[in-house]
C-alpha cells in the first residue's frame, strides 16, 4: 500500500509541474529586425561606403550586396522591429549579425543560472541531506542496520530527510558523492535579440567532513560542457567549463541552518558563424567560407548562502528557505580569424547576477520492503537585483572606417519568475542510494529551461 501511494504521490506531483509550465504564456514575436541587426547594418553601410584600406574580400562582398539593391546604400539600412523580408539584402544582414556573441552571458545569467548554477544547486542538494543526519543520528544508524537485514525494512527513517545527493546511510564522518545533470530549453527570437536552444551537461564530485553533529565543511569540483544554436542561421557557440567549490553548514537541534558557498572557476569558449546568405533579386547563393571562429577565454566566481527551518510533522517535513547567490562572468575580448571578409572583434564582457529565492519544499518518507523511498516537491519565487540587459561593442576587422563599430544586445532581464521541482531519493539495500530530480522555470520572458540531475552513493 505505501508503495501505492509513493507512486501515486510522485505521479500527482509530476502532472502539477506539467500544467503549471504549459499555463504560461509564451512570447510570440514575429520575425522582425533586432537591435543588434539595425545596429549592425548601419555600420555595415559606412563600411560598404568607405572601402579604402579595406581587404579585398570586404570589398567583394560590400560590392554584391551594393549591387543588389542598385548601389542605394540607405537601403542597406534596416530599423528596429521593421519587418524588412522584402529588403532583398536582409538574409545577408541576418546571417551576418553576430548573434551568437550574446549567448554566454545569457546562459550564465538566466538559464538555470548557468555553469555555477548546475554546481551550487549539487553543493546544496548534498547540504540538504545532511541535515536530516545531523539532525537524527539514531535513524541513520537504524538505516545502516536494516540495509545489512533487507527483509526488515519498517519506517524508521528520520522525516526530516530530505535533499537530492544520494547518501542516506552515510553515518561516517567523511562523506563522497557524485552527481550528474542535463539541463536544456531555448530563448524565444525577439525584437532584442535572436533566440536559440541550448543543451548543457555536467558532473560533480565532492567531499565533506563533519565537524561535529552540527558544523560540516566540505569542497567540490565541477565540469559543465555547453552547446547553443542560434536560430534561422548556423552560428553554434559551445564551451567547457572546470568549477571549484567550498561550503560550510550550521544546523541547530531546532531545525534551523545556515550555509555558505563560494565557487571559482575557469571557461573555454568556442563561437562559430558559418555566414551563408541569398540575395534576394539575383536568389545568388552566398557562402562565406571559411567558417569565423572566436575561442576566449573567461573566468566565474560566485558567494552563496541559505537559511531555513525544517518543520516535521510524521513522515512529514516542512521546510521554508531563502537564498541569496552574487555571482560574476568575465569573458576576454576576441578576435575572429580576420581571413573571413565578416570578421569582427569584440569587447571584454562583465556580467553580474544577484538572485535571490524565497521557497517552501516539502518532502514524505516511505518504507517499503525494497527499501526507503522520498519524494519532494518545491516551488519558489525568485528576483533578480543585478542583471542588467547586456551590451558588447563590436568592429568589423577588415576596414579601417571610424564608424565601423556597433553594438550587440540582449533582451532585457525579467526580475521576477517563479522555480518548481520534483525529485525522488531511495535508499537500497547492499550500501546502496540514488536520486532523480526534475527542475523548470516558469514565467521567465522568452526563455524556457529544464533540468534533470541524478546521483548515486555506495558506502564501504
Amino acid at each position: 500500500m505505501r508503495s501505492k501511494n509513493l507512486i501515486v504521490f510522485f505521479l500527482k506531483a509530476s502532472v502539477f509541474l506539467c500544467i503549471c509550465h504549459t499555463s504560461v504564456a509564451k512570447a510570440a514575436d514575429a520575425r522582425l529586425v533586432n537591435e543588434t541587426q539595425a545596429n549592425m547594418s548601419n555600420a555595415m553601410v559606412d563600411v560598404c561606403l568607405d572601402t579604402r584600406n579595406a581587404s579585398t574580400g570586404l570589398i567583394n562582398r560590400c560590392d554584391q550586396l551594393l549591387k543588389e539593391i542598385d548601389n542605394d546604400a540607405d537601403r542597406m539600412r534596416v530599423n528596429v522591429g521593421e519587418d524588412a523580408s522584402n529588403n532583398p539584402v536582409y538574409d545577408a544582414i541576418t546571417q551576418i549579425a553576430p548573434e551568437q556573441a550574446i549567448v554566454p552571458s545569457i546562459q550564465a545569467a538566466r538559464t538555470m543560472r548557468g555553469m555555477l548554477g548546475a554546481s551550487n544547486a549539487a553543493v546544496i542538494s548534498r547540504m540538504t541531506q545532511l541535515r536530516a543526519q545531523m539532525r537524527d543520528p539514531n535513524a541513520v544508524h537504524f538505516a545502516q542496520r536494516v540495509q545489512q537485514n533487507p527483509g526488515s525494512f519498517s519506517f524508521a527513517l528520520s522525516p526530516s530527510q530530505s535533499g537530492g545527493s544520494a547518501g542516506i546511510a552515510d553515518s561516517n564522518r567523511l562523506g563522497i558523492w557524485g552527481n550528474g545533470n542535463y539541463t536544456a530549453g531555448n530563448v524565444d527570437t525577439s525584437t532584442n535579440q535572436q533566440g536559440f536552444n541550448f543543451g548543457n551537461w555536467g558532473g560533480d564530485l565532492g567531499v565533506d567532513y563533519r565537524i561535529n553533529n552540527n558544523i560540516v565543511v566540505g569542497s567540490a569540483f565541477s565540469y559543465t560542457g555547453t552547446n547553443a544554436n542560434v536560430n534561422d542561421s548556423r552560428s553554434t557557440v559551445k564551451s567547457d567549463s572546470y568549477t571549484g567549490s567550498i561550503f560550510s553548514m550550521y544546523t541547530h537541534n531546532s531545525g534551523l541552518y545556515i550555509d555558505g558557498i563560494a565557487s571559482y572557476g575557469g571557461i573555454n569558449y568556442q563561437l562559430n558563424r558559418d555566414i551563408v546568405y541569398t540575395l534576394g533579386t539575383t536568389g545568388a547563393v552566398v557562402d562565406n567560407i571559411p567558417s569565423i571562429a572566436g575561442r576566449p577565454d573567461g573566468s566565474q566566481y560566485s558567494f552563496a548562502g541559505g537559511i531555513g527551518y525544517q518543520y516535521n510533522r510524521g513522515a512529514t517535513t516542512v521546510e521554508p528557505f531563502a537564498r541569496a547567490n552574487y555571482q560574476e562572468l568575465m569573458i576576454d575580448s576576441y578576435k575572429e580569424s580576420n581571413v573571413a571578409a565578416w570578421a569582427m572583434g569584440f569587447s571584454k564582457q562583465n556580467i553580474s547576477s544577484l538572485p535571490t529565492t524565497l521557497g517552501l519544499r516539502l518532502n514524505h518518507a516511505f518504507s517499503t520492503s525494497r527499501g526507503i523511498f522520498q519524494p519532494q516537491v518545491l516551488g519558489a519565487w525568485n528576483h533578480e537585483f543585478s542583471d542588467n540587459q547586456h551590451s558588447i561593442d563590436v568592429r568589423y576587422l577588415n576596414s579601417n572606417n571610424i564608424n565601423n563599430n556597433f553594438h550587440v544586445l540582449a533582451q532585457n532581464p525579467d526580475r521576477d519568475y517563479f522555480t518548481v521541482g520534483a525529485s525522488l531519493i531511495g535508499t537500497l539495500p547492499h550500501n546502496v542510494s540514488v536520486f532523480v530530480s526534475y527542475n523548470t522555470i516558469l514565467g521567465y520572458q522568452d526563455l524556457s529551461s529544464h533540468r534533470v540531475t541524478f546521483g548515486g552513493r555506495i558506502n564501504f
